[in-house]
């Protein structure tokens, strides 16, 4: 069976839309709008496939916390199952949260993003995630990997 493998780290974006200005430090502007979306590039390639009948493999962070919560059901209402690469009984967030503030000139970001090993461990459970994968789409931190699937067999 023919699949899009994607790898990579799932964001949480919040979204405070309408913003007349960036606040001041210690200032608080209220925006006209708010919204919770899923983000990231793995995760969206991998929506996007899916929302078009492609059968889909999406190798990504999830833990128990409120925003990998909102994540799962943003997998499941678009028929993406992830695999998840968080260890066993990690605690945290293991997914990126974003607040975006959006003003009628620009946007301002500010991110948590909790640091992840990229083992060789981790490389290998993506290696069998993906193989067979017609193609592999995956995030900078993971580019190890395409070296590890040479010395394997091919797709």
């Amino acid at each position: 069976m023919s699949f899009l493998a994607s790898v990579g780290v799932t964001n949480v974006d919040l979204m405070y839309v309408g913003m007349p200005r960036v606040p001041q430090e210690g200032e608080e502007i209220f925006s006209q709008d708010f919204r919770v979306l899923l983000g990231g590039g793995a995760p969206g390639t991998a929506v996007n496939a899916a929302r078009l009948g492609i059968p889909t493999r999406l190798a990504t962070y999830l833990g128990s916390d409120l925003f990998s919560g909102f994540a799962r059901a943003q997998f499941e209402q678009n028929g993406v199952s992830p695999y998840n690469l968080a260890a066993e009984g990690e605690t945290g967030i293991p997914v990126n949260v974003t607040s975006a503030m959006l003003t009628p000139g620009d946007r301002t970001f500010a991110t948590y993003c909790k640091p992840t090993a990229i083992t060789d461990e981790l490389l290998e459970r993506v290696y069998t995630m993906s193989k067979g994968a017609k193609l592999v789409q995956m995030q900078e931190a993971f580019c190890r990997y395409i070296a590890s699937c040479t010395r394997k067999e091919p797709f």
